[in-house]
Order: structure tokens, then C-alpha cells, then sequence
């Protein structure tokens, strides 16, 4: 007998993978208003099923206009001091993260994993 485990909510995964990758590609395409809609529509719905967004992708979204960044089409990136910097061009909103090689995130940490779930 098989003993994985069912992933709960895996509509709404598939639809905020959907949504999000939808949004990239009408940005990229310079639909700037629709992949905003999708990307507003992609935050709403991760907040009311309560599901976790990776962190990679929630920092290539601007939390003022939900804007979709894509360097050199959506946003400017500059590095200084160890300093990464993604500037909105709609809303000039800055975004700030760690540019040290030897950074990782929480969530990137093998030992932060309990449980693999299989779709």
C-alpha cells in the first residue's frame, strides 16, 4: 500500500501557478494592465485559501501596484554595497534584498523541509 499523503488544495496551487505564469507572459508582451489583473487576482486567492507563496515568487511582485518586475521590461536592478535593488517603473516603489553568494533563505535550507508532498 501507498502511504503519500494527498496534497490539500491542489486546485488552488494549479490555479495560482496559472495565474502567475499568465501574468509573466502578458507583462513580457506589454499588457501591463491584464498582467496586473492577473497578478491582484493571484495575490487575493493565495490570501483567502491561505496558501504559502514560495519566496521567489513573491518578490517578483510589487506590493504597491502588483505589478509583475521583469528586469529591464517592468523594473530597473542595481547592485550596490551587497545590495540588490528592484525598482518598479510604474510606481517606483523600491524592493531590497541581500546579495551575499553565501546567502540562503530560511526555506531553502534542507533541515527547514518535514515533508515532501506528490501530486
Amino acid at each position: 500500500m501507498d502511504k503519500s499523503k494527498n496534497c490539500v488544495g491542489k486546485d488552488n496551487f494549479e490555479r495560482l501557478n496559472y495565474l502567475y505564469q499568465l501574468s509573466n507572459i502578458m507583462q513580457s508582451k506589454d499588457g501591463q494592465n491584464t498582467s496586473t489583473l492577473y497578478s491582484n487576482l493571484f495575490i487575493s486567492i493565495s490570501k483567502k485559501a491561505v496558501q504559502r507563496v514560495e519566496p521567489e515568487i513573491k518578490r517578483t511582485i510589487c506590493k504597491k501596484c502588483h505589478n509583475v518586475l521583469l528586469a529591464g521590461v517592468s523594473a530597473k536592478v542595481r547592485l550596490r554595497n551587497k545590495k540588490l535593488r528592484w525598482i518598479c517603473n510604474r510606481c517606483q516603489i523600491t524592493k531590497v534584498f541581500k546579495a551575499v553568494p553565501d546567502y540562503q533563505l530560511w526555506i531553502q535550507d534542507p533541515q527547514s523541509v518535514v515533508e515532501t508532498l506528490k501530486y
